[in-house]
This record gives structure tokens, sequence and C-alpha cells, in this order.
């Protein structure tokens, strides 16, 4: 594709769809029509209007989540913008790759309190990994390339673009094809040789190791790598409230869920009585951890493997801290411990399978209650039997939430949809509805 004129607008919807951008979710209005209208006269992009700016935050959200690709919303100008940061909040809590897109005053006018003028690039910056304004349209190419590469690589999260009208509809030449084909390689960090060496050492060295499974395993679509290393290594799995659903839960080797709420009793017991806990992409965050001193008595060692070296001993002390793409680490400790020839950990004897299945159904919380009116415990089992393995389920936060974490199986990645850091009312049905477009089976 040689380079084409376009106007701005034109060029930003243009450059969605050859991402592969499906689906436009939020509410049209006066200062973002240019671009409204590239979608729906330059590209099959599908544009689903919500009767609230929020729930387009809360469907791209939630379509990133199930789906693993990038969700995308777009506004109006002033209350349209302002009406994306809650949804804006939620996916940056969770590291969630989202794109929002607003409307703008013309940039001659910004700062003097027009109407439906907001601050919104200012008031974004808490709530995004970044926020951009496109000021010289002119520019769009390079502006739209590193809002892009900015939400989709590294520790990903959702990006702002403030799109003054009138720079909306500058003229510009791009060549999108040569442009999307020079977008750098994400060069994630990667566990070393030594960081690997020194993991197996901790593990030989441990009579109840455990792998604890955060929410980074499914944002890395890792979670085969996950559950080849739980089967190479024969140790538990447990898992937090973000990696709810990375690991089948009636795997022999699946221990349960660690918390102070969204938890099972066997996954908090295995994870209390470790002496060996490797996190595999968390953040040790209040709801899992709840008093951090359990996971520094009786000599409990901790190792940390997070993208992000700010997460890293930031709430709970690490024996050892690596600073590495999550997949990158299984993938390596698995072929690590394959060499060797035999299993390192105590819990896996040479020639035998662990199986928790057991223990996990004799701790397991109480479901067969014949009382009326039918208490949550029973309608959660029989609503998990009653669905597919495969089946979606959001949620929103409070007690439904919290009764559903505790007593709902999940069996298959991206699949069950809940909002961690941000704990948002109202976030489930965009969710659902995002999961319905994305899966319309």
């Amino acid at each position: 594709m040689a380079k084409q004129k376009m106007t701005a607008a034109e060029f930003i919807a243009r450059y969605l769809e050859k991402r592969g951008v499906k689906h436009l979710y939020g509410v049209p209005g006066a200062a973002i029509l240019p671009f409204y209208d590239a979608i729906k006269e330059l590209t099959d992009i599908e544009s689903y209007v919500v009767r609230h700016e929020q729930t387009g935050a809360f469907m791209a959200d939630g379509y990133s989540r199930a789906t693993g690709e990038v969700g995308v919303c777009a506004a109006t100008s002033g209350p349209g913008g302002t009406n994306f940061l809650t949804g804006l909040y939620g996916a940056w809590m969770d590291s969630i790759p989202m794109i929002a897109i607003v409307g703008q005053q013309k940039n001659s006018l910004i700062g003097t309190m027009q109407f439906q003028e907001a601050p919104i690039v200012e008031m974004a910056i808490p709530v995004t990994k970044a926020s951009y304004r496109l000021t010289d349209g002119s520019k769009a190419a390079a502006f739209m390339q590193e809002a892009w590469v900015t939400a989709t690589t590294g520790r990903k999260g959702p990006v702002l673009l403030d799109l003054p009208v009138d720079q909306q509809k500058v003229e510009i030449e791009v060549d999108i094809d040569e442009l999307i084909a020079s977008t750098p390689v994400d060069n994630l960090p990667q566990a070393t040789d030594a960081d690997i060496e020194k993991t197996l050492e901790l593990l030989k060295d441990a009579k109840r190791p455990v792998l604890l499974a955060g929410g980074g395993v499914n944002l890395s679509n890792s979670t085969e790598e996950l559950k080849a290393l739980a089967e190479e290594l024969q140790i538990p799995v447990v898992t937090t409230g973000m990696g709810m659903d990375t690991f089948p839960n009636d795997h022999a080797l699946f221990a349960g869920r660690m918390g102070t709420m969204l938890d099972t009793p066997f996954g908090n017991k295995t994870i209390v009585e470790a002496d060996l806990v490797i996190n595999l992409a968390g953040r040790f965050g209040d709801r899992s951890t709840g008093n951090v001193a359990v996971f520094t008595q009786n000599g409990k060692k901790i190792i940390h493997v997070n993208l992000d070296n700010k997460e890293i001993g930031k709430n709970v002390p690490t024996v050892l801290g690596i600073v590495s793409d999550v997949k990158t680490f299984m993938v390596k400790l698995a072929e690590a411990h394959k060499a060797l020839g035999a299993p390192v950990a105590a819990t896996a004897e040479a020639g035998t399978k662990l199986d928790l299945t057991e223990e996990r159904t004799k701790w397991a919380r109480k479901t067969d209650y014949t009382s009326l009116p039918i208490r949550q415990e029973r309608a959660l089992r029989e609503l998990r039997e009653f669905l597919d393995r495969d089946a979606f389920v959001s949620h929103d936060c409070g007690i439904s939430q919290i009764w559903s974490c505790q007593l709902f199986e999940t069996y298959v990645p991206r699949t069950y949809l809940l909002t961690g850091g941000a704990g948002t009312m109202g976030w489930g049905l965009g969710a659902a509805l995002a999961a319905k477009l994305g899966f319309p089976e």
C-alpha cells in the first residue's frame, strides 16, 4: 500500500481496522463526529452505541479480558470523556490493554472553558498507562503508533487519546501498512540462567512448594505453560483473585484459591503451610494476602516473578525476585527441570503423580443444602453444573462476587470476568455484552 491522503480521523479509523479492531463501543457526539464518520464510511468496524459512556469503557475492558485483544471505546468531549474515567481506572488497575478515544474542542479554544471542554488528558493521567492529546493533526501517524505500542507492550494498560475536532480534519499522507510493519518488537525481560538455577535450588530444599498463579498468567496467554510446569514439577497450584481461571479447577494439581474473601479453604491452607511460594505474575494484593506476616513466618520463602520490577518485594519480602515475562520463565524452568532427569520437589516422587482431588474435596465448602429459600451455595453449584465448561461468567463487585469466587469452579482461561483492583459496580453487564460480541456462539 502506497502513501494515501486522508484526514487524521480517517487515518485513526483505518489504522485501528488494520490492527484487527472489530468493535467500537461508546456514544458519538459533535466533537468526535469526524472519527465516527470515518468508522462508518471507511471501515468494517462495528459501532455499538451504549446508553452511558461508562458502559462503553466497561465493554472495551471486558472485550479485552475475554479475547486477549485490544478493546476500543469512543465518546465526545467533556462529559463523554469524563464518563470513561471509572472504566479506565478499572483497566489500569488490572493491566488491561484498551484505547479510549474522546473528542475535544478546537486547539485554539482549549483552556478557555468552552462548551463541553474538559481537561481530560490531565484527569486521565493517574488512571491510564498514558494519556495523549493530538495537538498537531499532521503528526497523527506517529501519535497513533505510539499509543498502540504503549497499550500493548510491556506491562499492558489503557491509553486515552484526546482529539481536538479541528485536528481530526487535518489532511495527512501516510502508508498505513508500512507504518504497522515498522512497529518495534516487544522485548520483554527474560529470566536468566542464574534465576532458573537459583529457583531449582530453592525447590530442591523445599518440602511443601506451591505455584501461585496471578492475573498476569492470563494476560501473557501462558495458561498452557502453567499447566505444563505444574505437571513437570508435580507441585500444587493455587490461584489469586485475578488468576481464578488460569488453571482448570478439576485438575489433579489444583489446590484452590488464596485470599481474604475470594478463596477456598484448601487453597488458603496450602499457602499457609507452604515453605516455598513461587508467585507467577501476581501482585500480592491485599485481597489475596491479608496479613502479610503469613508470608514471612516459619521460614517461608517467596520467589516473585513479575514483568514489572516495581511489583517485586512491594508488598511481601522475597528471597528471589525475577523480572521476567512469566511465560519465558515457566518454559525455561520446565525445560531445566526436565533436563535434570529426576524430580527436585519433595512432593514429586519419581514415577508417581500428585493428586489433590481427595483433599480438595474434603476441605470444600458445603453446597448440598436442601433448605428453602435456596441458599447461595446450592444455587452456584447447580448453576455450574448447568453451564458448559467454557461458559463466560462476569461479575460486579460485592457479596455476589465473593460467593462466586468461593464456590464457582472455572475450567477455561479468560472466561471468568471480574475487575480485581477497582471492584466496579455495573461492570459485569458491559463485560458480558462484550464477551458475547467477541464469542457470538
